[in-house]
């Protein structure tokens, strides 16, 4: 047994199992451009990133107790761009980042990604997402070929719970039979708050994927991989346990 104890292990999406190919703010940059319209890249960044943190504290959870998820994202994307471009043009655009951030050409695989959950899957642990996302994980993931990995994908706004809630963790457990407790459980993302807390707070064992080099308290004590291709080389091998 690779993982001994270890029957369910989840992931979270976005900087664990897949990565943007470019900053979301850019790729906004590159659709402008190809609208016709040349926007100051530093500019767009810093609104994008303005906006998302506002409407995120007004309507969390991709608004999901106030506003479609659709109408969320289109919001962000028309802030971003007021004053920069005509009012026709932002619309035309929004329509069409939402419908990219679906696909290949915004998300990749995260380097091990496939070598991991092969690994895995092959020594009969069940998998999982467990995503502060929309709806189009679902997309995105089938997009990637990876989709039918996983036992369930659980995003925040399906569920109505953001990590670091401990209540998706516990939605997790409980979709597997013969898991009986969160010592069973191991969940695997890039926030130390969101994925690593969330998930110990849950009773879950957790490990963290990230190139911070750095570490000072909190992190002394976490199990950090740089990526997904070391982590796969680490349980590959036996080095990774849980007491």
């Amino acid at each position: 047994m690779i993982l001994p104890g270890i029957k369910l292990i989840t992931f979270d999406a976005t900087n664990t199992l897949m990565k943007y190919r470019v900053p979301p703010w850019d790729y906004y940059a590159i659709v402008a451009e190809k609208h016709g319209f040349k926007v100051d890249g530093k500019q767009v960044k810093q609104d994008f990133k303005k906006n998302y943190t506002e409407l995120m504290k007004h309507h969390p959870n991709f608004g999901k107790q106030s506003i479609k998820w659709e109408n969320w994202w289109d919001e962000i994307i028309k802030q971003t761009f007021q004053d920069k471009l005509p009012i026709s043009s932002i619309n035309k655009i929004s329509k069409q980042l939402i419908e990219d951030f679906t696909s290949t050409k915004c998300f990749l695989k995260a380097n091990g990604c496939d070598q991991l959950l092969e690994l895995l899957s092959k020594n009969g642990i069940a998998l999982g997402v467990i995503s502060n996302f929309d709806p189009r994980l679902h997309k995105i993931l089938n997009n990637l070929n990876i989709d039918n990995c996983f036992e369930f994908i659980l995003t925040s706004y399906e569920m109505g719970f953001s990590k670091p809630d401990k209540q998706l963790f516990k939605i997790a457990q409980e979709k597997i039979n013969g898991v009986t407790c969160g010592s069973q459980c191991l969940h695997i993302g890039d926030d130390f708050i969101k994925d690593y807390e969330g998930a110990v707070k849950a009773g879950w064992n957790a490990v963290l994927i990230t190139k911070e080099t750095d570490f000072k308290e909190p992190y002394t004590c976490v199990k950090i991989f740089k990526n997904l291709l070391d982590l796969h080389n680490a349980i590959e091998s036996h080095k990774l346990c849980f007491a």
